[in-house]
Formats: C-alpha cells, sequence, structure tokens
C-alpha cells in the first residue's frame, strides 16, 4: 500500500517537519505501507497564473495517483491556506484523488485557527472525488518542545489515529492498484507536461 504526504508550505515550517517526519517513521514501522513524502519547501512552487504545470506540481499529481491513500499537511496561514498549496491543488487532475481517502494534518498556533484549514481543504477536496477523513488532526504549540522539533506524546498519538484513518479507508476501497495505478500515474504525467498552458 501506497501513501503520499505532502507538505503544503513553500517555507521550511520546524512542528510541520516534525509531524511529517513522524508520519513516515510510521509508514516505515507498518512493512506493509510504502510512503512517500513530497515537500513543497524543497521544490519550486511558482503562485504566478497563467503559466505551464512546473515539475513540482508534476511531481504532486503523479504521486498523488500511484497512491492508495492521501495526507495533505499544512500551516496554518492568516485566513488561508499556504498559496503553494493552492496552486498545487489549482493544477490537480481530478483522477489523481478520485476514490482515494485524504486526511488533513494542521500545524497552527492555537485551536482557534484550526478551521481556517480545515473548512478549506473540505471545501475542495471532495471536487477531486477525494473520501476526506471525518476527522482532522490539529498540531498547536503545546504539541511541541518549546522549538519545535519533538512532538509530544499526544501530539503522537493523534497522528497515529489519523494515519491509521486514511490506511482503513484505503484498504476498503476499490479503485486502481498496483500496475494500473503506475499506468495513471504515467497518463497523468504525459497529459501534464504536453497540455495546454494554464
Amino acid at each position: 500500500m501506497k501513501i503520499a504526504i505532502l507538505m503544503g508550505s513553500a517555507t521550511p515550517q520546524r512542528r510541520l517537519l516534525a509531524a511529517t517526519q513522524y508520519l513516515l517513521r510510521i509508514a516505515k514501522a507498518a512493512n506493509q505501507i510504502d510512503s512517500r513524502l513530497i515537500d513543497l519547501s524543497e521544490k519550486p512552487c511558482s503562485t504566478d497564473r497563467p503559466q505551464r504545470v512546473n515539475d513540482a506540481e508534476i511531481e504532486v499529481a503523479s504521486s498523488f495517483a500511484s497512491a492508495h491513500g492521501v495526507i495533505i499537511a499544512s500551516p496554518v496561514y492568516p485566513g488561508s491556506i499556504p498559496a503553494a498549496l493552492e496552486s498545487v491543488l489549482y493544477s490537480l487532475p481530478v483522477s489523481s484523488l478520485a476514490g482515494k481517502p485524504v486526511g488533513i494534518l494542521a500545524v497552527g498556533g492555537t485551536f482557534i485557527d484550526f478551521q481556517i484549514v480545515d473548512s478549506h481543504l473540505r471545501n475542495v477536496l471532495p471536487w477531486f472525488g477525494g473520501l476526506v477523513v471525518p476527522f482532522s488532526t490539529y498540531l498547536t504549540d503545546t504539541d511541541t518542545d518549546w522549538i519545535g522539533f519533538q512532538l509530544t506524546q499526544a501530539a503522537q498519538r493523534k497522528i497515529k489515529v489519523l494515519a491509521e484513518a486514511v490506511r482503513t479507508l484505503a484498504e476498503t476501497q476499490n479503485f486502481l492498484v498496483g500496475a494500473d495505478a503506475a499506468k495513471n500515474a504515467k497518463m497523468i504525467t504525459f497529459s501534464l507536461r504536453v497540455g495546454p498552458e494554464y
């Protein structure tokens, strides 16, 4: 089983990185799960439109298409999600998320900001046919140490519950797997590379 993890920020975020790295460790500990992290802070992702879809957006679309489940991790920005994450979602083909479980992991300062990421993504993801996990995981300042690198045990438990929900939903869905999923990913990558400018 493949789980794609998207860290949706163009600038490095310590708590977001700690959370996504922990997700990778969970997947590595589970022998039957193959996970991949796409970090937008390491990949240039222009937010200007119109433009041709860039390499970062193609990589995300291909990774989502070949995965059985997806987890999107995002920091809370004033009133919205990061522009880089918006740009990636804007460029995604509908088929890359259709019928796949999607978990939301948000990182912010206080619980008051939680709905900014949650409501934004829950309004967008169903349009792709994504099966959004009924609950989201939200980490605040109290979920890490003072420098933001070490997760508390409570934070680890919350992340584990989200990862398990995505895995369980993925196991119950009947969508493209194995070679078919890889073929689907290649078709999406090709269509994005040769497609018209946006």
